[in-house]
């Protein structure tokens, strides 16, 4: 019983170390944040409370990487190293050595990384480059092909046209996007005004192909079958859920 007892106020003095080291580090006192997780018996706790200020001085910019090395735990050194490769925003080479120092992080790691590479591609493309992106970004993505889950950038660049509109889906600003990867970019765009609005409907659709001297798809109607094909929107949203929805306009997006 007397061991019992012990045992239960050691768990109430680990949580309360780590409640005040957690306290420290958020007032920006780490070096106490450190010296209070030492403190801490439990292990898994201990070692979450080195993770924790390891990452409060990453994320404050007071360290980089090196704060990873005073955690014990190899496992959590690891999840320590992938969250330093998200906060410097590390692209490249350099960003795939790091990313070999994430162990069981290493594909999320790289997915991160190439995620970060399209965003760039993306950022600097304009409304008429879309052929040009969708090859950038073919080949970001063939260049980890093995190492990544496979991803579509047809899925992407679609995310990306789908960011472009407002209230409305305006097809000129498909730009050069063929009809296949505007249509995938309508329903990119359903997806996302699903995401942010209780109902869509007809008014939502584009009542019109723009492009001069194309005869493009019969949009209400296509536009209209959409939205009553529940399993197709779901499934539509859950392939793009394998990306982030390319670089948006503020408040358009997670």
């Amino acid at each position: 019983m007397f061991n019992v007892s012990c045992q239960g106020q050691d768990r109430v003095a680990d949580h309360n170390l780590y409640f005040e080291a957690a306290t420290a580090a958020k007032d920006g006192a780490t070096r106490e944040s450190w010296r209070l997780c030492a403190q801490i018996r439990a292990p898994n706790l201990s070692d979450e409370c080195q993770f924790f200020t390891a990452r409060t001085e990453i994320v404050s910019g007071v360290q980089g990487e090196d704060a990873c090395q005073q955690i014990v735990s190899l496992e959590w050194k690891e999840a320590c190293v992938f969250e330093a490769v998200d906060a410097a925003e590390l692209m490249g080479p350099q960003a795939e050595e790091a990313c070999q120092r994430t162990g069981r992080f290493a594909q999320r790691c790289l997915l991160h990384v190439l995620q970060r590479e399209v965003d760039a591609l993306a950022t600097k493309s304009s409304i008429g480059e879309e052929a040009t992106l969708l090859a950038d970004v073919t080949s970001a993505i063939e260049l980890r092909r093995g190492t990544v889950q496979h991803l579509e950038s047809e899925t992407y660049v679609a995310g990306v046209i789908a960011g472009r509109m407002d209230d409305e889906f305006d097809p000129l600003r498909c730009g050069a996007a063929d009809l296949a990867l505007c249509e995938l970019s309508l329903k990119a765009w359903l997806v996302q005004t699903l995401r942010w609005h209780s109902t869509v409907n007809l008014e939502h659709c584009p009542m019109e192909w723009f492009a001069p001297g194309v005869e493009g798809p019969e949009w209400p109607s296509r536009c209209s079958e959409w939205l009553a094909r529940s399993t197709e929107m779901e499934a539509v949203a859950r392939l793009l859920g394998r990306w982030r929805m390319g670089p948006m306009k503020s408040g358009t997006g997670p």
